[in-house]
């Protein structure tokens, strides 16, 4: 897998990758969690954690209503690691 890490968080508690969203990734581990790519975050089930390619060009880890930073404990600089199809 790729890995990267989370570079900001935004005022959502959205995090941001610098896993650039070109790559056709499938699946995000964080803290051994297995995160699952959506197309959009209404695509998530309220309350868990997805990926979804940000407007940034990078991967945003993500939740449908709610702060992924609360629920995960995230920090700047925590280590993800992508999988590829």
């Amino acid at each position: 897998g790729i890995q990267g890490e989370v570079i900001y968080i935004d005022h959502f508690g959205n995090l941001i990758t610098n896993i650039p969203n070109e790559n056709e990734t499938t699946e995000f581990r964080i803290k051994n969690k297995k995160i699952p790519v959506k197309r959009f975050y209404g695509e998530g089930k309220m309350g868990k954690i997805i990926a979804v390619k940000g407007s940034c060009g990078f991967y945003e880890i993500a939740s449908n209503k709610r702060n992924v930073k609360r629920i995960s404990g995230a920090k700047i600089g925590m280590r993800i690691i992508a999988r590829c199809s």
